[in-house]
């Protein structure tokens, strides 16, 4: 589960990254990206909830709105 840089929690179970149009909360750390299949430390910013229940509905809303995952 991905973290603050003091320590608490995101609630960020599913690793959902922060894009550009994503207005809310964040919390920016040092993640692997494999580039080229070889692997590299980043940093990264990544979605940041006040609980598990708003982790789980913007999941579910990113699986049921984005066309990447349609299918």
């Amino acid at each position: 589960e991905i973290a603050h840089p003091d320590g608490s929690t995101t609630f960020n179970v599913f690793g959902v990254k922060a894009g550009a149009s994503w207005k809310g909360p964040v919390a920016e750390i040092t993640t692997t990206e494999y580039v080229d299949g070889q692997p590299q430390k980043v940093r990264a910013r990544f979605r940041a909830y006040g609980s598990y229940d708003e982790a789980f509905a913007d999941y579910g809303r990113l699986l049921s709105n984005n066309p990447r995952y349609a299918e």
